[in-house]
């Protein structure tokens, strides 16, 4: 097994779609390198989080679509839907005080998400791709 690293350029200097732009171009340049001895039929993209939404996004983009076995996510962020403040309005609990998404949710909002942007898109929120 051969497990690499892929990094990518982060919000606030750049937001969506710039990561899973980098995400699909390493891991096509990795898929691609024949001096990797790597099994082409098995090539797995995982992450965490925002990793996670990435793994499920990069292999969607045509360049990796049949190159990808399978994507492996941890808590990833799928759904970028709804802005913050409706997210934070529809929560079922009362007890907010120590939530953090209070003030993490804008935040990643404004720095990932660029004014305009079809929430939906499947490159965004995953949640709205095709399986």
């Amino acid at each position: 097994m051969i497990v690499v690293g892929l990094n990518y350029r982060k919000a606030p200097l750049h937001c969506f779609p710039t990561s899973v732009l980098d995400i699909a171009a390493v891991a096509r340049a990795v898929i691609d390198d024949k001096t990797l001895n790597i099994n082409k039929s098995r090539v797995v993209l995982a992450g965490f989080s925002a990793g996670g939404k990435l793994a499920l996004t990069s292999c969607q983009l045509p360049e990796l679509q049949g190159k990808i076995t399978a994507a492996i996510s941890y808590f990833p962020i799928v759904d970028w839907s709804a802005p913050p403040h409706a997210k934070w309005a529809e929560r079922l609990y009362t007890e907010k005080a120590s939530e953090s998404l209070s003030t993490a949710g804008p935040a990643l909002d404004w720095a990932y998400v660029p004014a305009g942007q079809d929430r939906k898109a499947k490159l965004l929120s995953p949640c709205y791709a095709e399986p």
